[in-house]
């Protein structure tokens, strides 16, 4: 496994996926979490109803309100209290 720069992975990213991880980063901020996990991703991908994650839930008629609720769950475990920016957690930035 590799670390990328957050500039490279950016850049590499869709239209559709930047705006579901500045989604994903806002609602990192809002909550004053330490790190961007991929829950926060996910979400902002789940508020794109042409998003690939999407076409997936639809595709296999996953329950989306079940969806959501696991994720924010996973989220209201993380601590708060960040005043300042958060960073990327691992995960996002290795491949």
């Amino acid at each position: 496994m590799s670390t990328i720069e957050l500039s490279e992975l950016v850049r590499r990213l869709t239209r559709r996926t930047t705006r579901a991880l500045e989604k994903g980063l806002d609602r990192c901020m809002k909550r004053k979490h330490f790190e961007v996990r991929s829950e926060h991703l996910l979400l902002g991908l789940l508020e794109d109803e042409g998003s690939d994650l999407m076409l997936l839930v639809r595709h296999y008629q996953l329950d989306l309100g079940r969806l959501r609720f696991v994720l924010e769950r996973g989220l209201d475990d993380l601590r708060g209290g960040n005043t300042g920016n958060p960073t990327f957690a691992l995960p996002l930035r290795t491949w």
